[in-house]
């Protein structure tokens, strides 16, 4: 490594920089280049580096040449300059970059929620109370998950619906799965041809031939891998797939309380464990409005997942959380939500 990428060097505007990732490069191409300062030294380089060479610069190639009788770099169009400091990432500043929120955020931001980036999601990490660390706010919210009731925002999981008259096909040639009755769930694993894991998912049967496939992770990725197979390998199958993850509120109910909890605000559907078993689904009215109601537990414990339009979200959000009071219903974020599925 040269010692021109180990030394810091100031922008003579003042700001911080480094050296650019090309400063190398360029001094083992241009002979005499170690004896003079580039004007954008904090750029990206303004020329195809495999390309490089002393006509790309106008710089003669003795080394006793000052800067004025060599010239300036000579920038390529659609290559304009870019800081190195713009590639600080997230964590060092907020950025201009698309981000992506639930339809609950704005509660999570009122109740002080510390939140973490998940791809372009910013999903509440952590709710400390005052005087909270990370540790003793994940622990007091894994303790109510197990104790009593807690309740997460898990909108960002999203939703991909299959449907059609070939769509238990695509499934049986994608998922490692077994075929389902309508009202049921299973956990299915998508794989590829070599039988590498991309994603396990959470597949539901919501009528003969149209199903909810619900990603761990990569909503987009698994989208992707279906649409792939839809047309390169299956191209006679009578299928469509819809992204459906801004259609929906997702809440995750979980604890021993949790069936208390939603008996308060739950019609017509009945949650007793006789007739409402795990891996199943039932439509329901919860405070008024439209639900589908999932018996799915990532926490070893009672839990069921609600699902509601995403405009009714936040509201149905609140309903739960008034009927949680008597329980001490306890909001949860993704870091707990990873220490009670471990």
């Amino acid at each position: 490594m040269s010692k021109y990428s180990k030394n810091p060097h100031r922008h003579p505007t003042g700001a911080g920089s480094c050296k650019p990732q090309w400063w190398d490069a360029l001094i083992g191409v241009v002979p005499g280049v170690t004896d003079w300062q580039p004007q954008l030294v904090d750029s990206h380089p303004p020329f195809p580096l495999p390309a490089a060479g002393h006509e790309k610069f106008g710089i003669a190639p003795s080394r006793n040449d000052r800067l004025p009788e060599k010239g300036d770099l000579q920038r390529r169009p659609g290559t304009p300059p870019m800081a190195c400091g713009s590639r600080t990432g997230r964590d060092g500043r907020l950025l201009f970059e698309p981000a992506r929120v639930t339809p609950l955020h704005a509660w999570h931001v009122r109740r002080g929620a510390e939140f973490e980036d998940t791809g372009l999601w910013r999903r509440p990490w952590f709710f400390p109370k005052q005087g909270e660390n990370l540790h003793q706010a994940v622990a007091r919210e894994c303790q109510a998950s197990r104790r009593s009731v807690g309740i997460m925002d898990t909108s960002a999981r999203g939703g991909i619906v299959i449907q059609g008259a070939d769509a238990r096909t695509l499934l049986n040639r994608t998922y490692t799965h077994t075929g389902l009755d309508v009202g049921k769930c299973c956990y299915g694993q998508l794989r590829k041809e070599d039988g590498s894991l991309i994603d396990d998912d959470v597949i539901t049967c919501l009528g003969d031939n149209r199903f909810l496939i619900t990603p761990h992770d990569d909503t987009e990725g698994v989208l992707q891998w279906l649409e792939l197979w839809q047309r390169s390998e299956c191209p006679e199958l009578e299928v469509s797939l819809t992204d459906v993850t801004d259609h929906w509120a997702t809440m995750t109910v979980s604890g021993p309380a949790s069936r208390k909890v939603l008996e308060k605000v739950a019609e017509d559907v009945e949650l007793s464990g006789k007739t409402f078993r795990p891996m199943d689904w039932r439509p329901a009215t919860l405070a008024g409005v439209e639900a589908h109601i999932f018996r799915i537990s990532f926490t070893g414990e009672l839990s069921f997942d609600v699902k509601v339009r995403a405009s009714y979200g936040l509201y149905v959000w609140e309903a739960l959380m008034e009927a949680g009071d008597e329980f001490s219903i306890t909001p949860c974020g993704t870091e707990a939500m990873q220490v009670l599925m471990a």
